[in-house]
């Protein structure tokens, strides 16, 4: 038999080491309008046109990409016909969206904002039969998430932090169709009748009297 000598040396075996690293997650956010029922839901219906001084409804609201995760801090609304400023219906104020006028009107929650609005006569002056609804729209995450990637075992967690931050800006452009309505108001309708109305009474009231007096003077 052969003598063997065997050396064993100091073997150090480490459990694999997670090694962690944070990257932010870089999305583009996005926002919607759309002309909508009292209800806040968008309608549906084809080809509408909305008339002079009537009521339109138009809600803003995150698309689906964005929603579960940013919502809406601040906007503006303004009608555009021909590249001009027509009539602002939202401006941006420091505690968030206020109606310009008394003709408009907000409602809904940041997550979707109803604006209604009267239609001004001067949307309809030269038989003009459309205009743009426009705005800019500032969005604030809900929650900031992390990307944690363990390297050495490559999972991937994701953690969330509550803040307020500044998640971008966006627009909304939509075009409305319009018809000036031809028909009389009903105020002027009824005072047309009621001058009608005297017009013809007076004419029988003076035949009455004129066949009366021809008989008698026979």
């Amino acid at each position: 038999l052969t003598d063997n000598t065997f050396n064993v040396f100091e073997n150090k075996i480490s459990s694999n080491d997670i090694i962690t690293s944070e990257q932010n997650m870089t999305t583009e956010y996005g926002v919607l309008a759309c002309t909508c029922t009292d209800s806040s839901d968008c309608d549906t219906s084809q080809d509408i046109i909305f008339k002079q001084n009537g009521l339109i409804n138009v809600c803003v609201y995150p698309d689906s990409k964005s929603l579960p995760s940013t919502t809406i801090s601040n906007f503006n609304m303004k009608f555009v016909q021909n590249d001009e400023d027509v009539f602002t219906a939202v401006t941006m104020k420091t505690g968030g969206p206020k109606p310009t006028t008394s003709l408009s009107n907000i409602g809904g929650t940041s997550d979707r904002y109803r604006v209604a609005s009267r239609l001004i006569t001067t949307l309809f002056e030269g038989g003009k039969t459309s205009f743009n609804i426009t705005g800019n729209v500032f969005l604030t995450f809900k929650t900031l998430r992390h990307l944690k990637i363990m390297q050495s075992s490559n999972l991937r967690s994701m953690q969330e932090e509550s803040i307020g931050k500044d998640a971008g800006k966006s627009q909304f452009q939509m075009n409305v169709k319009i018809v000036k309505d031809s028909k009389v108001s009903s105020r002027e309708s009824n005072t047309m009748g009621g001058v009608v109305v005297s017009i013809v009474g007076g004419f029988i009231a003076l035949s009455i009297v004129f066949v009366v007096f021809k008989k008698m003077k026979k």
